[in-house]
């Protein structure tokens, strides 16, 4: 009878284990395993958090460099004496003579409180057709904000033949950030 006792004890505890235990063996493992996962992306996360404050600790400096080519790309004041000689530089380094060269004076047209921040311009050239292209490249490639409104390119030759001069008509503005 005491072994027939043993028996079943052993049994309902081999049961016992079976249904309790195990089962809660295989939860700890479980959560063990979301623990780490947690681990991962917390890390993941703090990661993330130092490369964003690096990237944007880059992004904050302001090389002297970077300072000047903003101020040469969009000046803070109108200058129509700079814009002229630039011109007048780029057309005579292309090979071509200016015909005109005008600016228009926008301090006129200011008011105390709104200021225009485009700066007019008009263009009269007479040249080779290769080095009207030299110009349009070297003001494409240029540092210097501006947008071409109108240009028209016709043959210089009155007679309507084939000519070797052509001339060029320009009409764009120049930008500058204002106050």
């Amino acid at each position: 009878m005491k072994g027939i006792l043993v028996i079943i004890m052993f049994v309902g505890a081999l049961v016992s284990i079976q249904f309790f235990a195990l089962p809660m063996v295989t939860d700890i493992r479980a959560q063990w395993a979301d623990i780490a996962d947690m681990k991962k992306i917390i890390q993941t996360a703090e990661d993330t958090k130092d490369d964003r404050a690096k990237y944007l600790g880059r992004l904050s400096e302001v090389r002297q460099d970077d300072i000047r080519r903003l101020g040469l790309l969009v000046p803070s004041k109108v200058a129509s004496e700079d814009l002229y000689v630039f011109l007048n530089n780029i057309i005579k380094d292309a090979g071509l003579d200016a015909k005109t060269i005008s600016i228009a004076d926008v301090g006129a047209k200011q008011s105390d409180k709104q200021t225009n921040k485009e700066l007019p311009f008009d263009i009269s050239i007479s040249g080779r057709y290769s080095d009207i292209r030299e110009l349009l490249t070297t003001m494409e490639d240029n540092l210097r904000l501006m947008d071409v409104d109108t240009l028209k390119i016709t043959s210089a030759d009155a007679s309507g033949g084939q000519s070797s001069s052509y001339a060029l008509v320009l009409q764009g503005k120049f930008y500058y950030a204002g106050n």
